[in-house]
Parts: C-alpha cells; structure tokens; sequence
C-alpha cells in the first residue's frame, strides 16, 4: 500500500503545486496522459524520508506537462474540482470524506481500480484510520462519479482498494478518537527534516478529527524530545493552539486565527541545525501570509520572528531568505538576512513575466 499511497499522494499534490496555490479548479487533464504519469512514477519510499524521489518525480510531471496544454486541454475524462468546505467541520480546505465500519464494498486491485481515477471529482487530503469487516487501512479517500452513481476508494494495507456505491460515507468516532498506536504513527506520520551542518530533526505525528487536535513528537538530536499539542477551535476564522512540552513540563503556549487549514510546517529557516516552524495565518487572492517561529535551543521554546512586512512563499539560502509576494501577473521578490530573530530587508525587485518582457523588446 505504501507505494501506491505515495504515488497518488505525491502525483495529486504535485501537479496542484504546479498548477499554482490550492486546488485548482476546471483542470483538464488528458484521461491517457494522466494513467501515464500515474504509471511511470518510480517512487518506493516515503518522500519524506528520500527526497531523491521528488526530483524524479519533477522529471517525470515536467515532461508530461510539457508535452500537453493542460490549461487548453478540451478533454474532459480526467479532472480536477476545487473542494468546498463542510459546514460545521474545522477542516475548511477540503470536505472530509467520512467512512463507517463494516459497510457492503468491493474490494479492488490497483489494476482494477484504475479506471474509477479517470473520473476523480473530490478528493480528501488528509489520511485516515479505518477498520471494515475486519480489514485495516490507512488511506485516501478519493470520489469518483461514474454514471450516476458516486464512488468512495480508500487505499487498504493489501495494495488494493476499498470502493464503496452506495452513498456518502460516514465515521465512527470510534475509529479516530484513540491516537494511532506507535508503529502505525512511526509508519505513515514520520517527517525528517533536514537542518544545517548535517543535523536531522524526526517529527511524528497524528491527527484526530473528533477530538479537533494535533500531537507531535519531536526528536531533536539524541538526547533532545519534546512533544506538542494542537487544539483546534471551530470559530470564523478558527483558533489554533500549539502546546510546547519537555516530559510532563509545558515550555511554550502559541496561539494563531486563519480562515482555512493552518497546520506548522517544519524547516529550518535560519539554518541554525535546529527544526523551525512556519504557519499560515491568512490567505489573499494571490498567495498565503505566514508567521514565522525559530527555535532558541537555550530556552527550549520558539521565538516568533520579527518582520516588517508579510512573508509569502519562502526559499531558503544559506545566509538569507528570498521572500516572493505576488504583484500583478509578477511578483516582488525580497532578499531577507537574519539579525537574531529579526528579518532585515536588504534588496527588493519587480520579476516580470517572461511573455511581458518578450513584448516589451
């Protein structure tokens, strides 16, 4: 299961990166280009554990999406739909596709549940727990419609795939509200993070919808752990809180708001060797605001980054941040240097569009 999970996992998110922020929406894909990329993904391990195989992949979808239009494209078998929100649930990004024990399904191969992807109409993002006639599975939930008929696939730990008919699908509490035990967290919720001079940062976690939080468990270096808890508040927008502990100590209490999906992102930001955490704090047409919090390995807590202005899309340098803000049909880009846990702005310039500056020669 792992290798297919991970194919669709990466192969979905990917192309949506590529195509711009979120989920797009009326994205044709050619329904025979799209089983091709499907097929030629060579991943086998976790992406987070070989970043090698992202620049496979890259190769791969740079290809594919060279050699179609998608945006042009007027076939309309494969398709991508952007996911409204469910009322009443704190996961606003995408509806969560819930799933109930021991309901009449079918169970597919991976071969015989191609064609049910040509079909794609929703999907869910985040990984579930599920229990059916006394199968397990960790997976995606994806809906297909063929006819009139709406189909539910959910990858099983066999390689294969649970199809479900016979209308929405609904969880029992019971099946998320105990935390996943630790080989199945140490499976499917491990993040390596990569951090400067060589140092490694292992985070686990797990996600519980009916209790409304988070838990992670940072791994530091040999002898550095800390867990932490989010807490998710339904409210408009939602309340997020980010509990710090070291054993039963509670280090660090951070609270934000955001109108949509707002888990941390780890790196390391200022290339200190120590794990750093980003967070989406609201989302304008054009790109997402973030705040920023370093790791002060003397107090054992997060500082928040100070910064004058708002940070979008990020990459990391060596001494430096490159800060890319959306402008128009270009983009501001701000070179950043570090001053403690401040961020100084030291350079800014317009990047226009290849196509603008071709006319203007």
């Amino acid at each position: 299961m792992k290798n297919i999970r991970t194919q669709w996992f990466v192969l979905f998110i990917t192309v949506l990166q590529l195509m711009g922020c979120g989920v797009q929406e009326n994205i044709d894909l050619k329904s025979d280009q799209g089983m091709k990329i499907a097929n030629a993904l060579p991943i086998r391990e976790d992406i987070r554990l070989d970043r090698s195989n992202l620049d496979i992949l890259d190769e791969i979808l740079d290809q594919c999406l060279t050699d179609y239009d998608i945006n042009k494209s007027e076939n309309e078998d494969w398709m991508i739909y952007e996911c409204e929100p469910i009322e009443d649930t704190f996961y606003a990004d995408c509806p969560v596709i819930e799933v109930k024990k021991n309901f009449t399904s079918e169970i597919l191969t991976y071969e015989e549940a191609k064609p049910f992807f040509r079909d794609i109409i929703d999907y869910d993002q985040m990984w579930h727990y599920v229990e059916n006639n006394n199968e397990y599975g960790i997976g995606q939930i994806f809906e297909a419609a063929q006819g009139n008929e709406a189909y539910y696939l959910l990858f099983l730990e066999n390689d294969s795939f649970l199809v479900h008919v016979e209308g929405k699908l609904r969880l029992e509490s019971e099946l998320t509200s105990q935390p996943w035990d630790q080989k199945v967290r140490n499976q499917y919720g491990r993040e390596m993070v990569e951090c400067a001079d060589g140092a490694i940062a292992q985070i686990i976690s797990d996600i519980s919808f009916v209790n409304k939080e988070a838990r992670y468990d940072f791994y530091l270096g040999e002898e550095e752990s800390y867990q932490a808890v989010l807490e998710i508040e339904d409210a408009e927008p939602m309340q997020y809180h980010f509990t710090l502990y070291c054993g039963n100590k509670e280090m660090q209490d951070i609270s934000w708001t955001s109108r949509f999906e707002s888990y941390p992102e780890f790196l390391d930001a200022n290339r200190d060797g120590y794990v750093d955490m980003m967070v989406a704090t609201d989302q304008v047409p054009a790109y997402e605001i973030h705040d920023l919090y370093i790791w002060n390995n003397q107090s054992g807590c997060f500082d928040q980054v100070v910064y004058d202005d708002v940070l979008a899309w990020i990459e990391i340098e060596e001494d430096s941040i490159r800060n890319w803000i959306r402008n128009g049909d270009g983009y501001i880009l701000q070179t950043l240097q570090w001053r403690g846990k401040e961020l100084i702005r030291v350079k800014e310039e317009k990047i226009t569009p290849i196509s603008e500056t071709a006319q203007s020669d």
